[in-house]
């Protein structure tokens, strides 16, 4: 799958923050969270993901359908994962905010799974360092590559 410079550069840019019990703290990719960290110690998890059911293909949709889908996502996924909310914002405002879940422990190729089947380009992954990484939700090729900020 094949992100444009453009849709990276605003995934980039995004600032992904993560309702958590002791306060709301912003996670970025390519940066690593102290707090995303702790977090995932702190509920005996070595990885994480943030994914929304928002705006597929990055496409926008209306809000309604929005909130249905985000509302299956948290369904779907809440028997088997403990999830935090959160959003993603951009900073410049030119989008709007996307609710989105924090899944607690989840691996890396089943955030890519739920990503795909939400119709997601991307979703975020952090490992237990918490890194955080762009990872592309192509159905095609089971071990996507990270998504490389050049």
């Amino acid at each position: 799958m094949s992100i444009s410079k453009e849709l990276a550069a605003a995934y980039i840019a995004t600032e992904y923050r993560v309702f958590a019990p002791d306060g709301t703290f912003t996670i970025r990719i390519g940066e690593k969270s102290p707090e995303l960290a702790s977090l995932q110690a702190a509920f005996n998890v070595t990885s994480s993901a943030f994914i929304t059911a928002y705006n597929p293909l990055s496409q926008p949709t209306e809000d309604a359908v929005n909130r249905q889908n985000q509302e299956r996502l948290i369904e779907e996924n809440s028997f088997e994962w403990k999830y935090l909310l959160g959003e993603g914002v951009d900073p410049n405002g030119e989008w709007p905010s996307e609710p989105s879940i924090l899944i607690l422990g989840i691996d890396e190729l089943a955030a890519i799974a739920i990503g795909h089947r939400f119709g997601q380009n991307a979703i975020l992954f952090m490992d237990a360092q918490g890194e955080i990484s762009l990872r592309a939700c192509n159905p095609i090729d089971p071990f996507p590559p990270k998504i490389e900020i050049l």
